[in-house]
């Protein structure tokens, strides 16, 4: 991940994994097109790492330039998960299902995290974990 000097960079993802069936059927069902899919077996890092998925998975990440506030690309991914939400609702049970924010700042700095009721509500329908991980 490049980042300018005195910026804070946002990588915000929303993952959907433990999926028991294929992740182009969940693309279906959704009606979603994910910025990333994978199934059991494919390579996860650079070709011939011998590293592979344990699992299939489909991926969803914000649009907005990195450099934007954390909390505006949690909006982005549940306002571009939104055509989708009920019927992730009614299947999510079975699978894993995170939001995930990759924060990298430069030193001294600090992001702003505020996850209000309306966000964790609608994160709790799905069962959705939240993971941070700051740089």
């Amino acid at each position: 991940m490049t980042q300018e000097i005195g910026h804070t960079e946002v990588i915000a993802r929303f993952s959907i994994t433990d999926l028991d069936c294929d992740p182009d059927i969940m693309t279906e069902r959704l009606h979603i097109q994910p910025t990333k899919i994978w199934r059991v077996g494919d390579e996860r890092a650079k070709p011939g790492s011998g590293l592979t998925f344990e699992n299939s998975g489909w991926r969803i990440e914000s649009d907005l330039p990195r450099t934007r506030p954390v909390m505006d690309h949690v909006e982005n991914l549940l306002k571009r998960m939104a055509p989708g939400w009920s019927i992730l609702t009614n299947v999510s049970a079975g699978y894993y299902i995170e939001l995930a924010l990759a924060i990298t700042m430069p030193e001294g700095e600090r992001p702003e995290l505020h996850f209000d009721a309306a966000i964790l509500s609608k994160l709790a329908e799905v069962n959705a974990h939240i993971d941070v991980d700051l740089y």
